[in-house]
C-alpha cells in the first residue's frame, strides 16, 4: 500500500483518485499501487518539490502553492518528511487556510497537513493528489556529560548528598543509601565518595525534592536537598491524633493527609462557595468559669474552597479557646488567603452578640501545633467568659455545654 493510502486511512478519509479516463475511482490495488480497471493505467502520486517549498515566504498564497513544481513519486513516500525549522512556518495552519487547504494537529509534536483531495493538477495528462506531509522538529541526540555520571544508579536522579559509591564506582544518592547497606547492582560495600561530592558542588547539580509529587516542584542544589527536606513545606505529616482511631506517629503523605483525617478520624469537611459562608453551631464544654478540657488540641474542620484545602485548628486553655487556619501548601500559597470568622448566638432574649475576626492563613507545617511565642497574634481567641455570657444551653438544659454559631469564610 502506498504511503498516501496508508496515511489517508490513518486520518479517516478516502481520497478521490481519478484516472485520466475519468471513468473510475477508488480502485483496487495491484502490487501496492492503485490501478484503473477501465483503462489499465496506474494512477500515479505526486508531491511538491521540497526545495521550492522551502523558498516560500511566511504566508504562502494560493498562487504560490499552485505554481509549485510537482514531482512524480513512483516509489513509496516517506511519511516522516522533515522540514528545516525555518521552513516549518510555511506549512502553518493560516497559510494552508489561505491556500484552500485544511490541516489537522493531533496531540504531540507532529503537525500533520492534508491537502484537499478535490484540488488536483494536470501533469503529463494525469490528475494527481498530494500525499500528506508530516512536519516534525528534529532534536539532535545529546552527548552524555559529566553530570550523567553522577546519577544515582537506584533512583536515576542526580545524586543528592551524601553521595556514596561502591568498589566498582556505582553511585548511590543520600536518600537511597538510607535504605541499603550494599550496592544494588554489584552487592559490594558502599562508602562516601569525596570526589563525587566535590564534582556535584562544582557543577552546581540540581535535583527534585523527594516531595515533588506532593507539590514541591522547585529544584534544589543536590548538595543541599537533604537539608531542605527537613524543612520542606510538603514533607510527610506525622499523625498522632487519637480521635476515633489512635495514630501512633504514623507518616502520611502530605497530599493524602486530608483524606486520612476524613476516613480515619472522622473530621468533617465543609466546602465554602464564593460569596457564601459555611456556618454551624459549636458546643463549648465549660467547668464553672473555665473551659472543661484545657490542653485539648487538634484539627476541628477541613475546609475546601476553589480547589484548595484548609484546616481549622483549635487549642484550648482554661481561659481561652484558640482558633487558626492552615493551608495544605507552602508559605507563598498561604499568603494569598485570609480567614474570616464570625461568632454569634441564637437566643430568644433581647441580648444579641456578633463578633467578626480576620486573620492570615498559615502554611501547615510551621503552624500545625500551637506555640505561644509564635501563634499568639495569629489566632482568634474565644474567651471562656464570652461563651458563658452569650452561649446558649445545649438542648436548652445543660448549663455546662453552651452553644455559639461559627461562620467561616476564606478570602
Amino acid at each position: 500500500m502506498s504511503t498516501f493510502s496508508k496515511m489517508s486511512t490513518f486520518f479517516g478519509f478516502k481520497p478521490r483518485r481519478n484516472c485520466e479516463c475519468r471513468r473510475s475511482r477508488h480502485e483496487p490495488q495491484r502490487n501496492g499501487r492503485d490501478i484503473c480497471n477501465s483503462c489499465g493505467l496506474y494512477i500515479q502520486e505526486f508531491r511538491p518539490n521540497l526545495e521550492r517549498l522551502k523558498n516560500l515566504g511566511p504566508v504562502a498564497s494560493r498562487n504560490q502553492l499552485d505554481n509549485l513544481d510537482w514531482i512524480d513519486t513512483e516509489e513509496d513516500l516517506d511519511p516522516q518528511l522533515v522540514f528545516e525549522p525555518e521552513v516549518k512556518h510555511v506549512m502553518g495552519a493560516a497559510s494552508l487556510q489561505n491556500a484552500g487547504f485544511f490541516g489537522q494537529c493531533p496531540a504531540g509534536a507532529k503537525l500533520h497537513l492534508l491537502f484537499q483531495t478535490n484540488m488536483v493538477k494536470k501533469i503529463s495528462g494525469l490528475n494527481m493528489v498530494c500525499a500528506s506531509i508530516s512536519v516534525q522538529k528534529v532534536v539532535p541526540p545529546s552527548k552524555p556529560g559529566l553530570s550523567d555520571a553522577l546519577e544515582c544508579t537506584i533512583c536515576l536522579d542526580p545524586a543528592a548528598s551524601p553521595i556514596n559509591h561502591c568498589d566498582n564506582g556505582h553511585i548511590v544518592c543520600g536518600f537511597c543509601v538510607e535504605r541499603m547497606t550494599e550496592c544494588g547492582l554489584c552487592k559490594t560495600k558502599l562508602t562516601p565518595s569525596v570526589l563525587a561530592e566535590r564534582l556535584s558542588r562544582q557543577l552546581d547539580l540540581t535535583c527534585n525534592c523527594p516531595n515533588f509529587s506532593s507539590g514541591c516542584v522547585v529544584p534544589f542544589a543536590a548538595a543541599e536537598v537533604k537539608n531542605h527536606v527537613k524543612e520542606c513545606y510538603y514533607r510527610n505529616v506525622i499523625c498522632d491524633i487519637t480521635w476515633q482511631h489512635k495514630c501512633d506517629k504514623i507518616e502520611i503523605p502530605f497530599e493524602d493527609f486530608a483524606m486520612h483525617l476524613l476516613s480515619t478520624h472522622g473530621t468533617n469537611l465543609y466546602t465554602i462557595i464564593d460569596g457564601m459562608r459555611a456556618s454551624e453551631p459549636v458546643t463549648f464544654p465549660l467547668d464553672g468559669d473555665n473551659f472543661a478540657y484545657p490542653g485539648a488540641s487538634g484539627i476541628y474542620r477541613i475546609l475546601k474552597k476553589n480547589g484548595e484545602t484548609f484546616f481549622l485548628h483549635f487549642h484550648t486553655t482554661k481561659k481561652f479557646d484558640y482558633l487558626w487556619v492552615t493551608v495544605l501548601g507552602d508559605a507563598k500559597e498561604a499568603e494569598k488567603h485570609w480567614f474570616n470568622l464570625k461568632i454569634s448566638h441564637t437566643s430568644d432574649t433581647r441580648r444579641q452578640m456578633e463578633q467578626s475576626y480576620t486573620i492570615p492563613v498559615l502554611a501547615y507545617h510551621p503552624y500545625a501545633k500551637y506555640e505561644v511565642t509564635t501563634m499568639f497574634e495569629k489566632c482568634v481567641m474565644i474567651p471562656a467568659s464570652l461563651v458563658k455570657q452569650y452561649g446558649v444551653k445545649e438542648n436548652g438544659q445543660n448549663k455546662d455545654r453552651l452553644v455559639l454559631v461559627l461562620a467561616y469564610d476564606i478570602v
